[in-house]
């Protein structure tokens, strides 16, 4: 799964429960993120990473997240060396003035920094006879180059490579990303935070760019206040502040402690290497058909035997998104023997896993021999990836561990915080119209204020390990696929995977668009069921139930974790209001004057009958419900673009309403509350289906027959809690779903559906009557209109629609693969559909010729469409609730295009 499952994170408090772990859309999967400009991409990450982190003192820093001291190498005498010529009294001599008080920008205050670091350099070196690994670069001249994301941000300064010093700079031999401030004492927050912004995404920047880093550094200096910075895939920390001026032991110790490192000490990945072109000249690295690095990868299998794997085509990297995450990543790839590649492809994934989960190569292989009769067995088979080799990865004969070997087993505090930002829920943000005076008497925060956070803001995440896996198999997820036939395809073979899973007493907990992957084999489409880390037997009572899943995918019940359809809960849901006691006949005075003389009344207080609760635990039902909302998402997120190979009807009658699906689709895939009326309530979701193109309003129709089935399900299920049983829901499986599916299957191989996102939904350009009759010469315009092209927002993008209204464009939860950064925007493009590769992040889309209705509609004469016929009393609605006719339509469109025509001519005559 690509959208982190949300068992990650729980707040440092002990008290804290896993129950309680906030589960919420990750900005870096949001469209702000993934078609913003840098300053949005930069908010998005910021807020997933929340308002504070935890602050090591910097001897922590030093010796938990540092890199060792090169031996030979001694601080006090290396200082005292510097005290000849490069320290004088107090201060570093390269710097006679603090840089507040230095005139030009950062880059010229701090330029002698540079200077500072060749000093400590040259004193180290006569030291210790280690090579020394990194270079202090200052002040780049243009932005690092990218490989396989585009940014374009610059840091102020960084350690990098040192033999790719004075050379074209790339962020792939960036160690360390800094960013100065001239001033400490700063007029708002937003400034502030300004520079912890920059770094964060820097360091954001090298963990998703490079698939190759374990983990980076970062360093801010404001004046004369410096902090170091660590992130990895479980931690981001940050160090006390150190007077870089003053303090020389310390900012000696730091530097030669990066300069000196080892290739893994600074976060670089030994076990996998970029593939260089041969008799290339600069380090040439070798690229893929799509223009991506090639690597050597080693996967050591837990026999202590090492393959190598030589990459073909990256297949996904949207995991890397996030900092603190699974850093997923997925290839084609060939095995690499005696400086051949081999003939047969794989899929490779590499990922961080927490580190008490069990692998997914041991859960497959315990599947795969679990004794069960003959044809569950088959379906198994069919149903799960063939592992080649699997295992933990190990750097320099040690377990890469995001706590036993990246911090050395140091323990940050859990609180102390230091605060990141300012968000909406700590409070109004202040603006830099906003001065103190306006503040008030006694409202006023100093730098350090601003920067303290309370301690139950800091969370404690998962040890990770480091974890590669490699399938005989190489599929596609079924977010991917545009033919609702194959999806249906895919979705009825799931069922019998899920099926036999629930058979063995299994429960996959992780069901998503990217989890069920098809595979074609002798022309047959089927399903594989993937990323069964998180699968667990039902009867294992070990430990409290988590979230796990995608959001938008997740039943009801797992994200509450709580049972939504049990007894109490339905008579909780229907009764009436608790009688209220009899008002008290003394007045309210006389009460409160009597209570306050100390006399008490005698009041009827009503008893409170409370069940006792059963633990929450998942069972196969939930998986169903994932597998419905599947379902759900391609007929409510996606817009029909072709009905049996041809345009789909644009008849009033039968293309529904964009902006009104598009509005609920956003509904279920960010609303918890909308996500369980839909399911439980018996209209909802219903009332919808008008909204939706006439095509696949019957497939609409039958799954919420399915939900009804599920829900009475639910209902029986939960009478008794203590005896649901692995095999609940199995009648549901075959007798609703299956037979659901397999009717919407057939409707789809007589006359398929294709679909695609939402924001290439041809209705728009029907809704919208002034797009309609536009000239040749004017397409080029129309192109660059607001309501076409998505601007920035938080979680969607936004442009003007009809009416003045917000388009808000709907994520796919299971993001799609990475833009190329030669065809992308300033940051990587993730869009709600699986991108080709070449494709802008911002297609113009073609516009559709003008349509004629009525009779002349887009069917051709003699055609009958099922889909079409099938749902003529949902059609019939449609045309009620709209209260418009064909010629009505027709009339609108004229009228409006006449209107603009005269528009435009006025325009004209008055610019004359």
């Amino acid at each position: 799964m690509e959208g982190e499952p949300s068992s990650g994170a729980s707040k440092a408090n002990p008290s804290a429960n896993p129950s309680e772990t906030p589960v919420r859309v990750k900005a870096v999967q949001s469209a702000s993120y993934m078609e913003g400009n840098l300053d949005a991409a930069r908010k998005a990450v910021m807020k997933d990473l929340g308002t504070t982190a935890p602050e090591v003192d910097a001897d922590f820093f030093q010796t938990y997240l540092l890199p060792r001291l090169p031996v030979g190498v001694d601080i006090n005498q290396l200082v005292n060396e510097l005290h000849k010529k490069d320290i004088k009294g107090n201060r570093w001599v390269a710097f006679q003035k603090d840089p507040k008080n230095i005139r030009g920008n950062e880059d010229a205050c701090f330029n002698p920094l540079e200077t500072v670091a060749a000093a400590i350099a040259k004193v180290a070196s006569t030291m210790t006879r280690k090579k020394q690994l990194l270079q202090f670069a200052q002040n780049p001249d243009k932005a690092p180059e990218s490989k396989t994301r585009t940014s374009k941000s610059r840091p102020d300064g960084c350690f990098m490579l040192k033999s790719r010093y004075k050379r074209s700079l790339r962020w792939m031999d960036i160690a360390l990303s800094a960013e100065y401030k001239k001033e400490e004492n700063v007029k708002t927050k937003d400034d502030l935070w300004q520079d912890v912004r920059k770094v964060i995404w820097s360091m954001h920047h090298c963990m998703r760019e490079d698939a190759r880093r374990r983990f980076t550094y970062g360093l801010t200096i404001e004046n004369r206040t410096m902090r170091m910075w660590f992130g990895s895939r479980t931690e981001l920390l940050v160090s006390k502040p150190i007077d870089f001026m003053s303090e020389h032991h310390k900012v000696a110790h730091f530097f030669v402690a990066m300069m000196y490192a080892d290739e893994h000490e600074a976060g670089w990945d030994p076990t996998m290497r970029y593939v260089r072109k041969k008799n290339g000249k600069n380090d040439e690295l070798e690229l893929d058909k799509e223009d991506k690095p090639r690597l050597d990868i080693d996967v050591r299998d837990q026999d202590g035997t090492v393959v190598r794997y030589r990459t073909i085509r990256w297949l996904s990297d949207d995991g890397a998104n996030d900092l603190r995450s699974r850093g997923t990543r997925v290839w084609e790839v060939c095995i690499f023997d005696k400086n051949k590649e081999g003939v047969d492809r794989f899929a490779l994934k590499d990922q961080y896993i927490d580190a008490d989960r069990q692998r997914e190569g041991m859960i497959i292989h315990k599947l795969r021999n679990t004794k069960t009769d003959d044809a569950t067995r088959d379906i198994i088979d069919q149903s799960l990836l063939t592992v080649e080799h699997h295992g933990d990865v190990y750097v320099e004969g040690m377990l890469d561990h995001t706590r036993s070997l990246m911090t050395r087993n140091g323990v940050p505090p859990i609180h102390i915080g230091f605060k990141l930002q300012q968000i909406p829920e700590d409070g109004v943000i202040e603006t830099p119209a906003q001065s103190s005076k306006q503040a008030g008497v006694g409202h006023y925060q100093t730098s350090a204020e601003l920067r303290t956070a309370s301690a139950q803001k800091i969370y404690t995440y998962h040890a990770k390990v480091h974890y590669r896996i490699v399938f005989k198999e190489v599929c596609k997820p079924l977010r991917e696929y545009t033919s609702l036939k194959d999806v249906f395809d895919i979705l009825i073979s799931g069922l019998l995977g899920l099926a036999a899973l629930h058979e063995l007493g299994w429960v996959h907990r992780d069901i998503s668009t990217s989890n069920l992957l098809g595979i074609t084999v002798d022309g047959v489409v089927r399903c594989k069921l993937s990323d069964l880390e998180y699968a667990k037997l039902m009867d294992d009572l070990l430990g409290h139930e988590i979230r796990t899943g995608t959001r938008s995918f997740m039943a009801v019940e797992v994200y509450d974790l709580d049972y939504w359809f049990t007894s109490s809960k339905q008579q909780m849901a229907h009764a009436g209001r608790r009688k209220r006691p009899p008002k008290p006949a003394a007045s309210r005075l006389a009460r409160v004057t009597s209570v306050k003389g100390g006399k008490r009344e005698n009041i009827v207080k009503p008893v409170s009958h409370r069940i006792p609760t059963t633990p929450f635990r998942y069972n196969p039902l939930h998986d169903l419900e994932s597998i419905w909302w599947v379902a759900i998402y391609f007929v409510f997120n996606k817009s029909v673009v072709k009905v049996g190979g041809k345009p789909p009807s644009m008849d009033t009658s039968q293309r529904g309403s964009y902006d009104a699906q598009k509005k609920y689709a956003e509904l279920l895939t960010t609303s918890s509350r909308g996500r369980l009326k839909a399911l439980a309530h018996e209209t909802a979701l219903a009332k919808k289906i008008t909204h939706l193109h006439a095509a696949v309003r019957k497939i609409a129709g039958g799954l919420i027959e399915i939900k009804e089935e599920l829900v009475n399900c639910y209902l029986e299920a939960e009478q008794q809690l203590d005896s649901i049983h692995h095999t609940v829901g199995q009648d549901l499986l075959d007798n609703v779903f299956i037979t659901w599916f397999a009717d919407f299957l057939g409707d789809l191989q007589e006359e398929d559906i294709e679909i695609d996102i939402l924001r290439k939904d041809p209705r728009q350009e029907f809704e919208n009557p002034f797009e309609i009759a536009q000239d040749e010469s004017d397409q080029g315009s129309v192109a660059e209109d607001p309501a076409r092209v998505a601007s920035n927002g938080t979680t969607a993008a936004q442009a003007t629609a009809k009416g003045g209204a917000q388009d808000v464009v709907v994520e796919d939860p299971d993001a799609g693969r990475s833009v190329d950064k030669a065809t992308g925007s300033s940051v990587p493009h993730i869009s709600t559909e699986p991108l080709v590769e070449g494709r802008s992040t911002r297609p113009q889309r073609k516009r559709a010729p003008p349509v004629r209705y009525g009779s002349e509609s887009n069917v051709q004469k003699g055609t009958t469409r099922k889909t079409a016929s099938s749902s003529s009393t949902l059609t019939t609605t449609t045309q009620a609730a709209t209260g418009q006719s064909t010629s009505r339509t027709t009339s609108n469109t004229k009228a409006a295009t006449k209107s603009s025509t005269k528009a435009k001519t006025a325009a004209k005559t008055k610019t004359k």
